[in-house]
C-alpha cells in the first residue's frame, strides 16, 4: 500500500487543482465569453508586439549599415592616391599582371557568391530591408485595428444584458470563433513577414485573411449591445 502513496499524492494534486480552476472560472455565459476573447487580444497584443520589435531591429540595421558604407567610402578616397602610386610602380609586370588577374577574377567571382549567401543568412536572421519595412509598418496597422476591434467588442459584452440560450447566444459564440480566427490570423501574418520573402501571395493571403475576419466579426455583432459602446 505504500508504494501507491505518490500516486495518490499526485492524484489529490489533480483534484485540488482542477478545482481551484473550477473556482475561479466565469460563472456564467458573459464571464466565459470576456475571458475568451481577452485571451485572443492577448495573442494579439503579443503578434503585434513582436511585429514591432522586427521593425525597430530592421530600422536600427539600416541605419548601421549606411554608416558603415560612409566609412568604407571615406577611406577610400583617402587610398585613391596611395593606390595611384602602386599602379604607376607595376607598369613593367604587366604581362604577369594580367596572368594573376585572371586567378583574381574567378576568386572574386567565388567571393561574390559567397556574399550572396552572407546576405541570404543576414535575411533569415530576421531583418527587413528597403521597401519589407513599409510592409510591416502597414501590417502592423492592421494589427492594431484588430486589437481595437477586440476591444470595442469586449467592453459591450461586459455591460450589456446577460447572454443566454434565448438571447444573442449564438451570435456571441460565433464572434468568439471568428475571433479564435482573427488571433491564429495575426500570428500568421507576422510569421509571413519575417525574411525571406519567397511567396509574396501567401503574405497577401494572411493580410487578406485578418481583413476579411475582421469584417465577419463586426457583421456579427449582436445590435442588442450597440447602446452599450
Amino acid at each position: 500500500a505504500s508504494g501507491d502513496a505518490p500516486a495518490l499524492r499526485k492524484a489529490v494534486g489533480m483534484v485540488w487543482a482542477a478545482s481551484d480552476e473550477v473556482a475561479s472560472g466565469p460563472l456564467d455565459n458573459k464571464g466565459c465569453l470576456f475571458r475568451r476573447l481577452a485571451e485572443v487580444m492577448q495573442g494579439v497584443k503579443a503578434a503585434a508586439k513582436e511585429l514591432e520589435e522586427l521593425i525597430a531591429a530592421s530600422q536600427q540595421a539600416a541605419e548601421g549599415g549606411e554608416g558603415a558604407q560612409e566609412g568604407r567610402q571615406e577611406a577610400g578616397d583617402g587610398d585613391e592616391a596611395a593606390e595611384a602610386g602602386r599602379e604607376a610602380g607595376k607598369a613593367e609586370e604587366e604581362a604577369e599582371e594580367e596572368g594573376r588577374q585572371e586567378d583574381a577574377d574567378d576568386e572574386g567571382e567565388g567571393d561574390e557568391e559567397g556574399d550572396g549567401d552572407d546576405s541570404d543568412d543576414f535575411r533569415d536572421m530576421g531583418v527587413l530591408r528597403g521597401a519589407e519595412v513599409g510592409t510591416a509598418e502597414a501590417a502592423a496597422g492592421l494589427l492594431g485595428a484588430a486589437g481595437g476591434a477586440l476591444r470595442a467588442i469586449s467592453r459591450p459584452l461586459l455591460e450589456g444584458p446577460p447572454v443566454d440560450a434565448e438571447h444573442c447566444l449564438d451570435e456571441w459564440e460565433s464572434l468568439a470563433w471568428h475571433a479564435d480566427k482573427l488571433r491564429s490570423g495575426c500570428e500568421a501574418l507576422v510569421a509571413c513577414l519575417y525574411p525571406p520573402h519567397d511567396d509574396p501571395s501567401e503574405l497577401q493571403g494572411q493580410a487578406e485573411s485578418v481583413h476579411t475576419t475582421l469584417e465577419l466579426m463586426l457583421a456579427e455583432f449582436p445590435e442588442d449591445y450597440l447602446g452599450q459602446q
